[in-house]
């Protein structure tokens, strides 16, 4: 009996493993007999309970893996995650079932490379939910300035309108956005006057990223943005940016612009 449960599951046959376990002659199979702790059948159990949406079966495999201080792998680990994202924004396993996975050792051992991983991953979705339970891991403090800039980056091109989004708002709270050195606010205001993104969610970066408050808008980098955006005609952009403090509205070429930019606004 203890054969055929393992080589249900090693074939993931979830349905029949259960039909089996419904059997009366299950009742003499024990746990030990069956090596339901050395982790294979273990792992192989969760990840089909994870892919068949049995929110119950996961929280309840997750705490027998707790109790008994099984191991995955970090691979096997990252995979199970993925599809604990994706059908928790199937609405098909149970925000608990999610967040008792996660609370797993060994993925709260995740490397900030793969937190940085599952993040995109939310990102892509448009997964809020995703982007808050990610930004739980440990190592979610951990990544890199290149993959948080990346991540705002591709959050801001979910936009749909003016108005800031969850997405968007919930990828902003991430503390290591909130890091982001002011070279790569720059960037970002560059990248979106160029893509054309509505003022309100520029406003927004610099209102919501420290590294605006910390100097990082200079005379130098708001200069660049001025003609940018001058050059770009995003004209309600251009006079947010001529009336911040670090404008450097004595700059010859500025002021030529500004002169410019009046002259229309009077014709």
């Amino acid at each position: 009996m203890a054969g055929l449960f393992s080589q249900s599951l090693q074939a993931g046959h979830l349905h029949i493993f259960n039909f089996l376990v419904d059997l009366p002659q299950a009742s003499v199979v024990s746990l030990d007999e069956f090596n339901l702790y050395d982790g294979v059948h273990t792992l192989k159990l969760l990840q089909l309970n994870v892919k068949a949406g049995a929110s119950d079966e996961v929280i309840g495999i997750c705490a027998v893996i707790t109790a008994e201080g099984i191991s995955i792998s970090s691979e096997a680990m990252q995979q199970l995650l993925l599809d604990a994202l994706s059908q928790l924004d199937a609405r098909r396993i149970t925000a608990a079932a999610a967040q008792q996975l996660f609370q797993l050792r060994d993925a709260q051992a995740a490397a900030a490379g793969a937190v940085a991983e599952l993040l995109t991953a939310c990102v892509e979705r448009g997964s809020v939910s995703g982007v808050q339970l990610v930004g739980q891991l440990p190592a979610a403090a951990q990544i890199d300035q290149q993959s948080a800039e990346q991540l705002l980056q591709a959050a801001l091109q979910k936009q749909s309108g003016g108005s800031a989004n969850a997405l968007l708002c919930s990828v902003l709270q991430l503390p290591v956005v909130q890091r982001l050195e002011g070279s790569a606010l720059v960037r970002l205001l560059t990248a979106g006057i160029e893509s054309v993104l509505p003022l309100e969610l520029l406003q927004l970066l610099y209102d919501k990223l420290p590294a605006a408050r910390q100097g990082a808008l200079d005379a130098a980098a708001v200069r660049q943005l001025l003609l940018l955006s001058f050059e770009e005609q995003e004209w309600d952009v251009f006079e947010w940016l001529w009336q911040l403090p670090a404008a450097p509205l004595d700059d010859q070429q500025v002021a030529a612009c500004c002169e410019v930019r009046c002259w229309m606004a009077l014709a």
